[in-house]
C-alpha cells in the first residue's frame, strides 16, 4: 500500500527544518526546545513547534543574514523570534508567507533601518519587538501601514533619532509604545493621536525637550507614562489634560524648574507622581490639590524651600511622601491635614530647624519618619501622645542636644531608633527608658554624640539593652550623688 503523502506544511517543515539541520521539531516550543538542547549543534538551530502553537523560535542560533534566508518559516506560523543574533537587516520576503504570523522578535540584533514594506502581509500581528537594534530612524511612514492590530511595539534601545508622525498613526490598537532609550528631541503633538487605546507610553532616557500640548490629548486610557531622564525644563499646564486614566507619572531626571498649579490636576486617578531630581523651588497654593488617588509623591533632590498648607488638600489617600535633599526650614502644621493614610514621610537632608509635631497628628497608619542631615538641635514629642503605627524614626546627622522625654511614649510598636551623629549627652537619654522594654525595639544607635563616658556611644541592639540601662541607672545613681555632697 502506498504511503499517503503528507500534508504540504508539514513535508515543506520537515525538508527544511530536518532534512537541512536547520531546526529541530516538537509538538510544543517546549518540547523542540529540549530537543534542541540535546541535539549536537542545537545551539545554532532553530527551535519549532508544529503543533497548535505554531511557534518557531531562532534565538541565539548565531544566525545571519545568509543564514536566516534558508529558512522558510511554515505559513501556519504564530510566533516567530531571531533574537540574540546578527541580523543587520530584514527582508520583505521573509514574513510574506506568514499570513497569521501574531508576534514577531527582533530584539538584539543590528539592524538599522526598516523596509517599508517589511510587514505588509502580516495584517493579523500583534507584537513587533525590534529592541536593542541599531535603528536610526523611522521616516517610512508606510513601516506599520498594513498592521492596524499591533497591541505591542518595542523600539526602546536603538539610536531613533526621528519618527515619522505616520508611524504610529497607522496602528490604532496600540496599548504598549516602548521607545527608551533613543534619541528623540520631541514629542510632538500628532504622534499619539489615534492612539486611543494606549496603556503604556515609556520615552524615558532621550534628549526630549518639548512635550506637545496635544501630546496626550487622546491617551485617556493611559496608566503608565515615563519621561524621567531628558531634558524638559517647561510643561504647559494642559499637557496632561488628557491622561484622566493615568496612574503612575515619572517626570524625574529632567529639567523642570517651574509647575503651573493646574498641570496636575484633571488627574484624578493618578497614583504614583515621582518628580525628583529637577529643579522645582516654588510649589503653588493646591498644586496636588484634588489628587483623589495620589498615594506616593516624590519631590526628593529639588530646590524648593517652603509648601503652602494647601500643597496637598483633598489628597486624602497619600501615604508615601519624600523630600529629601531640598532646602526646607520647616513645615505648615496644616500640610498633611487630610492625609490621614501618611505611612512614610522622608525629608532627609533639608535646613529643617524646627520641626512641629502637629504635622503628623493622626496618622495612625506612620510607619517612618526620616529627618537625617538636617539643623534640627531639639526634638519635641513629635505625636502629642498619639499612639500611631511608627517602627523607624532617623534623626542622624543633625544638632540635637535635647529630645523630649516622651517622644515615642505611645509608640508602642516602634523598631529602629537613629540619633547617631547628634550632641546628645547622657543627661538626655530619658527618652531612651521609655522605650528600651518595648517587645518590637530591636536597635537604638547613639554613636558618635557628645557623651563623657564612650561607653554609651554605639549601636546598640536588641540583646544589648540591659547593659545599656545599667549604664543609664548608674550614670542618674553617680548624678544623684553628686547632688546631694
Amino acid at each position: 500500500m502506498l504511503a499517503q503523502p503528507q500534508p504540504v506544511e508539514h513535508r515543506e517543515s520537515t525538508k527544511l527544518f530536518d532534512q537541512k539541520k536547520l531546526a529541530v521539531t516538537g509538538e510544543t516550543i517546549a518540547e523542540a526546545k529540549l530537543k534542541r538542547a540535546n541535539t549536537p549543534g542545537g545551539a545554532s538551530m532553530c527551535a519549532a513547534a508544529t503543533g497548535e502553537g505554531r511557534e518557531v523560535d531562532c534565538s541565539g542560533a548565531r544566525m545571519d543574514g545568509q543564514r536566516a534566508k534558508k529558512i522558510i518559516v511554515p505559513a501556519k506560523t504564530k510566533k516567530l523570534s531571531y533574537e540574540n543574533n546578527h541580523l543587520d537587516s530584514l527582508h520583505p520576503q521573509w514574513f510574506e508567507g506568514l499570513p497569521e504570523l501574531k508576534a514577531l522578535n527582533i530584539k538584539n540584533n543590528f539592524i538599522q533601518k526598516l523596509n517599508p514594506h517589511l510587514f505588509k502581509n502580516n495584517r493579523n500581528l500583534e507584537e513587533i519587538d525590534l529592541s536593542q537594534n541599531q535603528i536610526l530612524k523611522l521616516d517610512k511612514s508606510a513601516v506599520f501601514k498594513k498592521n492596524r492590530n499591533v497591541k505591542t511595539l518595542k523600539l526602546n534601545n536603538n539610536r531613533i533619532v526621528e519618527m515619522k508622525m505616520k508611524i504610529l498613526t497607522a496602528l490604532p490598537n496600540l496599548e504598549h509604545f516602548e521607545i527608551q532609550h533613543n534619541r528623540l528631541d520631541r514629542i510632538n503633538g500628532k504622534m499619539l493621536k489615534v492612539a486611543t487605546e494606549l496603556k503604556h507610553f515609556d520615552a524615558s532616557f532621550n534628549n526630549i525637550a518639548s512635550v506637545s500640548t496635544q501630546a496626550f490629548r487622546s491617551s485617556k486610557k493611559d496608566e503608565t507614562v515615563n519621561l524621567q531622564n531628558n531634558l524638559i525644563s517647561q510643561l504647559n499646564k494642559q499637557v496632561f489634560s488628557g491622561l484622566v486614566g493615568c496612574k503612575f507619572l515619572n517626570l524625574s531626571y529632567n529639567k523642570i524648574a517651574n509647575l503651573h498649579k493646574d498641570t496636575f490636576r484633571t488627574m484624578v486617578s493618578l497614583i504614583k507622581l515621582d518628580l525628583s531630581h529637577n529643579k522645582i523651588s516654588d510649589i503653588a497654593n493646591g498644586q496636588f490639590k484634588k489628587l483623589p488617588s495620589l498615594k506616593d509623591i516624590n519631590l526628593s533632590d529639588n530646590q524648593i524651600t517652603y509648601l503652602p498648607p494647601s500643597t496637598f488638600d483633598g489628597s486624602s489617600a497619600l501615604e508615601f511622601v519624600y523630600l529629601k535633599n531640598n532646602l526646607i526650614k520647616s513645615f505648615e502644621p496644616e500640610l498633611f491635614k487630610n492625609a490621614i493614610n501618611l505611612k512614610i514621610f522622608m525629608a532627609d537632608s533639608n535646613e529643617i530647624n524646627e520641626f512641629d509635631g502637629s504635622i503628623l497628628d493622626g496618622k495612625t497608619n506612620l510607619k517612618t519618619v526620616s529627618l537625617s542631615k538636617n539643623d534640627l538641635t531639639h526634638v519635641n514629642n513629635l505625636f502629642d501622645n498619639q499612639a500611631t503605627g511608627l517602627q523607624n524614626v532617623y534623626l542622624q546627622e543633625n544638632q540635637i542636644d535635647s529630645i523630649d522625654d516622651s517622644f515615642l511614649v505611645a509608640q508602642n510598636g516602634v523598631k529602629n531608633i537613629e540619633v547617631q551623629d547628634n550632641m546628645l549627652s547622657e543627661d538626655e537619654l530619658d527618652f531612651v527608658q521609655t522605650v528600651i522594654d518595648r517587645d518590637d525595639l530591636e536597635n537604638i544607635d547613639l554613636n558618635n554624640n557628645n557623651f563623657a563616658d564612650p561607653a554609651f556611644d554605639r549601636r546598640w541592639a536588641r540583646g544589648d539593652f540591659g547593659r545599656l540601662q545599667n549604664y543609664i541607672t548608674n550614670y542618674e545613681a553617680a548624678v544623684a550623688a553628686e547632688n546631694t555632697l
